[in-house]
This record gives structure tokens, sequence and C-alpha cells, in this order.
């Protein structure tokens, strides 16, 4: 590429001057206008790190998984799963009611606070949503879990065991929160099989949606990126992604606050990120220490954390989680 650019210049040094009806002058000018575009798309190739989904890991069939090291802009460590949403058998869970739903939450004596979930870590809600019904669980063969919603009280002394979080929260076509959408994001699923990534839900609609997770704000819209100039500060992130097509549904999970092994992303590097996996649109969930991407491994028959929260493995309980099983 640099001998490319050398011998482009070296042509337009020699040959400009007064423009004059020269053929061989013209064909020298159509070579370096040939130089320069090869160089440009040579740049432009050094510059792309797409994701070979060809060779990422396969978990299920249309269920794949790609862990990056990235080095530049700075060090990250990403972890994406990739979901193709026309796979015969895919189905969306997640956090459901509590059964104290309603009630004041014990720990918080200061104001009004209802429960609505009860915090889990993903690993946990993984487990809780693949055991046999006959033993408390959903009978789920669930392969993907995530963390998906903001959520509250997040205050001294950061145990409290129930959450409340953001609106709409809809599980399994149950309203598990919906105070409206107060124009954040929200990754929708419809009764009618339609997945998309909005910020307008009205309550009557939530008779026509399956499952619902709020997010903080569409960071890509129509391959655009409309975060704001600077983005953000760096921190481990959850994002989700769709395709033009809505075929395919991106979950990322990028690691930070950790030197030496990860620093975290903003929001133009998620955009970046979702870009290069393939995503036309893409939206920024709760991160943080509650960033975390689990998936099933058949063969060893337990949940795999992808990421790394803490050195020390732990891995906080969120207000809400979602995940993909097969029926």
């Amino acid at each position: 590429m640099t001998a490319l650019l050398t011998h482009a210049r070296l042509l337009h040094n020699v040959h400009s001057g007064p423009k004059q009806h020269n053929p061989t002058m013209n064909c020298k000018r159509q070579v370096i206008r040939l130089l320069s575009a090869a160089c440009a798309c040579a740049l432009t190739a050094s510059c792309t790190t797409g994701i070979n989904w060809a060779k990422a890991k396969e978990i299920r069939p249309g269920v794949s998984y790609v862990k990056r090291d990235l080095k530049e802009p700075r060090l990250m460590k990403t972890f994406m799963i990739r979901v193709d949403l026309q796979t015969p058998g895919i189905r969306f869970a997640s956090t459901g009611r509590d059964p104290l739903w309603g009630e004041q939450m014990p720990d918080v004596t200061n104001r009004v606070c209802l429960i609505r979930t009860k915090r889990q870590r993903t690993r946990d809600f993984m487990l809780e949503q693949r055991l046999p019904v006959a033993e408390g669980g959903k009978g789920r063969d669930l392969v993907v879990a995530v963390n998906t919603e903001p959520w509250g009280p997040w205050e001294e002394p950061f145990t409290h065991k129930y959450a409340n979080p953001s609106s709409p929260l809809i599980s399994d076509g149950e309203v598990i929160s919906a105070s409206g959408t107060g124009g954040r994001a929200v990754f929708v699923v419809y009764t009618n099989g339609v997945v998309d990534i909005t910020s307008n839900i009205t309550s009557n609609q939530t008779s026509q949606i399956w499952c619902a997770q709020t997010g903080f704000n569409i960071i890509m819209r129509d391959g655009e990126d409309l975060g704001k100039k600077p983005g953000g500060s760096l921190a481990p992130r959850t994002a989700f992604g769709l395709s033009k097509d809505r075929r395919w549904l991106y979950l990322l999970a990028v690691d930070g606050r950790q030197p030496d092994y990860s620093l975290g992303a903003d929001m133009h590097d998620l955009v970046a990120i979702m870009k290069d996996a393939g995503a036309w649109d893409a939206m920024n969930m709760d991160g943080g220490g509650s960033t975390t991407l689990v998936y099933w491994d058949d063969a060893a028959g337990k949940p795999v954390v992808c990421n790394q929260q803490t050195t020390s493995g732990y891995t906080r309980p969120v207000g809400a989680n979602m995940g993909i099983y097969f029926e």
C-alpha cells in the first residue's frame, strides 16, 4: 500500500502542470486515479475489523459466539452472541414477577419502593429456567442469558433483595412494570413474532407484546451513530443489536474498569462493534458491574459466563435478565 501511494505521488509531481490535450499524460492521469482508488480500498480494509461469523463458536444451530481481544482504540475484551431469529423453535424468556410483587420492599424504609422482581445472577436465571417444572423451574432449554434493564434501588448497602426495573418490563406476556418508556430504548418481541428496537410503546400495546426489555437509549439507527460527542465514560457495557432485515439479534458484553485486561467502552465503541457484527440498529442496556453474558455448554452440561465482571469471579445479582430457549 505504501508503494502504491509513493508511486502515485511521483506520477502526480512529474506530470502536474498546465492542462494540455496529451494522450500520454491523460493515460498517466488515469493510472493515478486507479492507484488512488486502490490505496483507498487498502486503507479501508486495514481499518475494518469485521467479525467473521463463519469462524465463530456454534452454541446451537442458529446461535453463535465470538470473543475478541481488541487493542484499538484501547484494550477491550468483547463478547458477542448472534442469534438467527429465523431458527425454528427460538423463544424468549425473561425475569418474571416476584411472588411479593406490588408490596413494599422490606429493606427500603425511607420512601415507597415496590417489589417487582427479585434480584438474581444471570447464571442463576439460566439454571432456574432450565430446572424441571416439577422442581420449581420452567423446564426450558435455555441456551443464552443476558442482563437487561436498569433497576433500583441502587444505594447503600447495595444488597437489596428485590428490584424495581425500568418500565416497561414484560415477561411471557405479563406486565411486570409499565409506566411508559420515557423516551428510553426498548427491545420488543411481539406476540406475532416480530422483533424490534423502539422508544415508543403505549399502554394499549402491552397486550400485543410477549417480551419487552428497557435499556437506556438507542445508540444506532439505520446504521448511523446517534451518540453524542464525547461518547460517555469508559465502562463495562451491555448492548443489543438487530440486523436491517431483523433476522439477526446481537447480544454484546464488554468488560471494563480492569487495567491491563479491559478498560471498557463508550457509546461510539458499542456502535463500531455492532456495525462490525452486522447490526443496523442498536441500544445500550444496563452495564457497569451488572454486565453479564452467559451461554449453555451442552458438552459440559453447565452455564458458561463469557465475561469477567471482577478478577475475583464475583457476578452481581441484577433486577432483570433475558434468555433465549428452544421449544
